[in-house]
Parts: C-alpha cells; structure tokens; sequence
C-alpha cells in the first residue's frame, strides 16, 4: 500500500537542494534519488552534487543509481511506497518503468513558463533574449520532454541585474513554493491539470563550453546579456593571439571608441573592447593558465594592449 501524503524526490543541482529544503520541511520525502558522484573542475575531484549534500544534512535516505532501468532500483521504489515522486534538475531522463512505480505519477518543476523554453536552458534564453519575465511551471511527468500537463505555474519578474544564478535561485525559491501551495491538493486528488498548447511550444538546449565564445559583432548590450546568462557555467571568453581569455567580470558601456569590433582600448587601468554598437569594460580575466585577475592587473604585463584585436 502507498505511504499516504509521501514522495520520493529526484534532484541533483543546486536549484534542486533549494526545492528538496523546503519539501523536507512540509512534506514526508521518504528518499532522494541523486545522480552519482562526478569529476568536476580543472584538477578533476570528485564532487558529491548539492541535492546529496542536502539529503546528508537533513538526514533523508538517498541513492545514486547509475541506471534508472535497473530491477533493483526498481524495487527499491515500491518498497518506499511513495504515492508520488517530484523531480527538480535530475539531469536525466526518467524511463517509463519508473513513471509507472508512482500511482499518482511524478512531479517535475521546470524553471519557465511551459510550453516556451523547454529544454536544458529556460533560464539563460530568457535573460538572452531580453525577456522581462519568466516563471515556473509544475508538470506532470511524461515520456515527452517537459511536454507533461500543467498543474500550477506562477510568474517571476527578470531584472535588469539578474543573473544565471540569482534568477536560476529566483525560480528554485518560487517553484519551492508553488510546490507547497499545491501538493497537499494533488496528493488528495484535488486538482486540474491543463494540457500545453504545442503551437506555442520552444525548445532550449545543453550549453557547451564552446558557446561561450564572444561575437564582438554583436551589440554590446547582447553580449553583456550572454555574460549574465552564461554567468557560473559557461562563462564567456574571447582570444587574443591564439590565446583564450575568460572574461569573469564585465559591464555595458553606452560608448563607442572605434569602428572596429573587437578593437581593444586602454585608459588607465580599465579595458574596454567595442562592439557593433557601444562597448563593454572588462573588469576582471582569467587568461590560459593563469588566476583571475583584475584589468589592471593584466594590464602590467601587457602595457602594448590598447589597439589589438580580440578574435
């Protein structure tokens, strides 16, 4: 028999652990299900994920299967007997075989406003393309990714200063709870569910390491909303002289010093690089090899700078 008013809670990233905090405190979470332990970083150390680390302080039960499909797995599900699963930035597709080990099926918040942006990166689309606000959107669970019918959604304003992480925070904290909000109806059977309209629907991707490379053809004003979206992972970079630089800290200059995009201008201690249109100043870089640095730093080992390109 089903554990009344329980659930199992699938979660791996940062935005997940926020979700799980506030589910723990509300709700009965009989276990989590996290992604195993990876390599991560330059020097490649083993990292246990966020939602790992938030189980182990609230002293939840969790497991890290490397295959969903797996019998054992499975028969670990119906054992806990929860009547639901909710799942937050899992990082993987949930096979069928475990949709069907919940009677009331699996949750999933998605950081947008379904059907628009579904996908790996609501977040960073939004902020790149200018949008003004977002929202969360809780789904039921189907084979179709993020195509699942909607329970609830709630709207969250983007700032001008919002970033990855703050707005990626923004959605965790509002999808936490929504989820409060609505569980309690749901696990009762009180609720409605709406299916997306598909003409609307929007597809984001997996962000790679390679798109953070700047276009410094595009306006100023884009690329410093590409740094905001790309702010954590995959950061921006640019080249100069064959030789990668990340950009970690930059801001939007309503200025044009040339004609010439990518031209590099110096003043002081402050670099700034034109766009299409207007400019950006790089306040703090990281070159190949080398520690973040400020640009005045950098500036005392390249004092010829002003006039080359970046490519």
């Amino acid at each position: 028999m089903p554990v009344k008013n329980s659930i199992v809670f699938f979660g791996t990233s940062y935005f997940a652990s926020i979700i799980l905090k506030k589910l723990a405190a509300n709700f009965c979470v009989l276990t989590v299900i996290t992604q195993p332990d990876r390599p991560s970083g330059r020097k490649q150390q083993i990292m246990e994920t966020e939602v790992k680390k938030t189980a182990k302080e609230m002293k939840i039960p969790f497991f890290q299967p490397e295959n969903l499909n797996d019998k054992n797995f499975l028969l670990l599900l119906k054992k806990y007997g929860a009547e639901a699963g909710v799942l937050a930035a899992y990082a993987q597709i949930v096979p069928k075989q475990v949709l069907k080990a919940f009677p009331k099926g699996i949750l999933n918040v998605h950081p947008s406003l379904l059907p628009k942006y579904r996908g790996a990166s609501p977040v960073q689309t939004a902020i790149i393309n200018n949008e003004k606000e977002t929202g969360v959107s809780i789904i039921k669970l189907t084979d179709k990714l993020d195509a699942g019918p909607i329970l609830a959604q709630t709207k969250i304003a983007i700032n001008d200063d919002d970033n990855n992480i703050s707005l990626h925070e923004k959605c965790a904290f509002a999808g936490a709870q929504l989820f409060v909000k609505i569980l309690p109806d749901y696990l009762s059977g009180n609720f409605v569910l709406k299916e997306q309209e598909e003409s609307l629907a929007s597809m984001t991707y997996e962000l790679r390491k390679e798109d953070g490379k700047v276009n410094w053809n595009d306006d100023a004003a884009k690329i410093f909303r590409i740094y905001r979206a790309y702010l954590g992972w995959p950061g921006i970079f640019t080249f100069l002289e064959n030789k990668r630089i990340k950009m970690t800290e930059i801001r939007f200059l309503n200025k044009n010093f040339t004609r010439k995009a990518g031209a590099i201008t110096v003043s002081g201690q402050d670099i700034y690089v034109q766009c299409k249109n207007q400019s950006v100043q790089i306040l703090k870089l990281k070159p190949e090899g080398k520690d973040e640095m400020t640009a005045g730093q950098y500036l005392l080992g390249h004092k010829k700078l002003s006039g080359n390109i970046f490519t």
